[in-house]
């Protein structure tokens, strides 16, 4: 069911959207057949800060009206426990219903769909199995059935594994191996689920290595650049992006998962091109400096999307690049595309599941992270060129 138009920029807002997440969650949890109760919450909710005193003036009156635009339109309903008094804002004593009627809605605009049977089945499993360290996140997050086994059956194979790294270190292609018929990929990308559920500690999995792509010009690099996005990589490879002549590229795309890895020589490895990517002595530096944990001897920046995947990505890497700073000029020619109304929503781009992020490692990032929290407006790094002075 999509949404009506006339609650299009109450569906937008990012508080409305954290308080109909949490309504989903509870639904998750208990839809609404299964309740004795209506499903309510405070206007006194964190997910409601405008209306709790931490606010700009007129962000609370303006919160208010998108709760009576979702009211109007039958997706909550507004009650208060007490009657108003002659200077009491509106929503003083309120309290919000989310209603059956607007869980489609709330479900089609989080991009959130009504759980499966086998995900009922798989929380089920888990909870009853006693076998996980983290019962709620492995019953939160189920894998996908595996043709021919039940719920049960897969949980049963699953618990195996704390016992079987008893004996040593595995890929997660070998226990999916090991565990399900041959088949290498049926945990194939799942360390850190395995991890978490698991309670595993560092060294208890064996991983691929990270693969790092560099390009890497015929002199010691003036400076290096990760970049996030393969076809911006290609073209600041190609010498499109002005003021990064004679710098080095790195393709950081898959790093947001591995930023712990990437500096490990026994978890990583490097592929190389450019003009100085056969000279021995040069790339020997650069990947000693690179695996030595320290600062490298080059200013290194990072560029990616101006979204919260983008921001993630920075924060992981910044831990493992103390000195890692955003490349301001790629980040100023995505802001002036947002002025210029060339963003995009995260409805727009399936990225509604995308987490905000408060805390990048960088000042002048957090900045931009609040004014997305405000009004979130993304912009691929992909468009970079066009805007790029």
């Amino acid at each position: 069911m999509a949404p009506s138009d006339g609650i299009d920029r109450a569906l937008a807002h990012p508080q409305i959207r954290a308080l109909l997440s949490r309504f989903v969650d509870r639904l998750d949890q208990r839809p609404f057949e299964a309740r004795d109760r209506r499903l309510t919450a405070p206007v006194t909710s964190p997910e409601l800060p405008a209306l709790n005193g931490e606010t700009h003036p007129g962000d609370d009156v303006n919160l208010w009206r998108h709760l009576e635009a979702l009211a109007r339109h039958g997706v909550i309903a507004l009650r208060f426990r007490r009657k108003h008094r002659a200077h009491d804002e509106p929503w003083r004593h309120g309290e919000i219903e989310f209603l059956p009627e607007g869980e489609a809605i709330a479900r089609a605009v989080l991009q959130r769909p009504v759980r499966s049977a086998w995900g009922q089945r798989w929380r089920e499993a888990v909870l009853a199995s006693g076998a996980f360290a983290d019962p709620d996140y492995a019953a939160a997050h189920p894998l996908p059935q595996i043709h021919g086994l039940t719920a049960d059956a897969m949980v049963a194979r699953l618990s195996r594994i704390p016992d079987r790294l008893t004996r040593g270190a595995l890929t997660a292609y070998r226990l999916g191996a090991e565990l399900f018929g041959g088949d290498s990929k049926a945990l194939a990308g799942r360390e850190e689920w395995l991890e978490i559920v698991f309670g595993l500690h560092a060294g208890d999995l064996r991983y691929r290595p990270v693969l790092i792509e560099v390009y890497h010009p015929e002199a010691p690099p003036r400076a290096v650049l990760l970049i996030e996005n393969l076809e911006s990589y290609l073209e600041a490879a190609e010498g499109m992006w002005p003021g990064t002549e004679g710098w080095a590229f790195v393709y950081t795309a898959g790093f947001r998962g591995a930023a712990q890895r990437i500096r490990n020589a026994r978890q990583a490895c490097f592929h190389l091109h450019g003009s100085g990517a056969l000279n021995r002595p040069l790339i020997s530096e650069f990947v000693e400096s690179w695996m030595s944990q320290e600062s490298l001897p080059w200013p290194v920046f990072f560029f990616g999307d101006l979204d919260w995947a983008g921001l993630a990505i920075y924060a992981r890497l910044k831990a493992v690049f103390s000195d890692l700073t955003p490349w301001r000029p790629g980040y100023e020619a995505l802001l002036l595309a947002q002025q210029e109304g060339c963003a995009h929503s995260p409805e727009m781009a399936s990225k509604c599941d995308q987490t905000p992020v408060s805390d990048t490692g960088s000042i002048w990032l957090d900045h931009i992270a609040a004014a997305m929290k405000r009004e979130p407006k993304f912009v691929d790094q992909e468009l970079v060129l066009s805007f790029l002075n």
